[in-house]
């Protein structure tokens, strides 16, 4: 497992890093498919929860994509992201079960907060790509995707493992049995760290403090979002959202805390780069 682990990463990571030198278009269309694959998985789990509804959820998602990115949502932008960080929150505390069958509308409407789920935290990404305020045409976009990145994937190594090395106290049992406090924390320090180191050379933010912030937040965030697709996942009784990445699982399973914090990665560098 870990051999092909690192035999996805070792070929995954370079052709990322390509897309997103590729330019805006180049980095759209990744996350586009980012969007269907990632609907494909979640339908399935939300039909593993009680939940069926025609496959319509991976359309919808690319349709809620492409309109977010062109600016079509207008001022309901905001809470509409708003409203899909929070019912999955909900669930986290309050996990959805499937005793029957539930069919008609609750399954659409379901179905339909995965689109938007699915379709407006990629797009989040894509507008960071293309410079935090969506309007610089001089903006380095890649850069700002790569301080999110390295944010992320410091918050997943060092929760990795400091928990190896030092967890002791479970953080949460039913939802995740393997992580722990010490992780979290871990997890917590080293974004927190990677966000001040980065902040002036990479993401040309105002003070390394600022940086740790958004370090900081994003941790916490992409940390929450990683529980709330392990509390869908052990709800659904699976072991991963997909099999699309051998080693990995799927796409939710590689960039839940990703998108997760994608809101907070976009208005936070909006606001502290100015």
């Amino acid at each position: 497992m870990l051999r092909q682990r690192l035999l996805s990463a070792a070929i995954l990571i370079p052709l990322v890093a390509l897309v997103l030198w590729s330019g805006p278009r180049a980095c759209a269309g990744l996350l586009a498919l980012v969007a269907v694959l990632g609907g494909w998985e979640l339908a399935s789990l939300l039909n593993g929860l009680g939940w069926p509804a025609p496959r319509f959820l991976p359309a919808a998602a690319l349709v809620i994509f492409v309109a977010s990115l062109a600016g079509l949502l207008g001022p309901v932008l905001v809470p509409l992201a708003f409203l899909c960080w929070i019912v999955p929150l909900v669930w986290l505390f309050w996990p959805p079960s499937a005793p029957a069958a539930r069919r008609g509308l609750a399954a659409w409407g379901v179905h339909l907060l995965g689109a938007f789920y699915l379709g407006l935290f990629p797009a989040y990404l894509a507008r960071l790509e293309r410079g935090p305020w969506d309007a610089n045409a001089g903006a380095d976009g890649p850069r700002w995707i790569f301080f999110a990145l390295l944010i992320i994937w410091a918050c997943d190594t060092g929760a990795y493992a400091v928990g190896y090395l030092f967890g002791r106290h479970k953080l949460w049992p039913s939802v995740s049995p393997k992580k722990t406090w010490e992780g979290a924390l871990g997890g917590l320090m080293a974004s927190t760290l990677v966000g001040a180191a980065l902040a002036g050379p990479l993401a040309q933010m105002r003070s390394a403090g600022t940086g740790a912030l958004l370090g900081a937040a994003a941790s916490v965030a992409g940390q929450l979002g990683d529980l709330i697709e392990s509390r869908v996942k052990r709800s659904a009784r699976v072991k991963d959202s997909g099999a699309l990445i051998p080693g990995h699982g799927g796409i939710l399973d590689r960039l839940d805390s990703l998108l997760f914090a994608a809101p907070l990665f976009y208005y936070g560098l909006r606001e502290l780069t100015r």
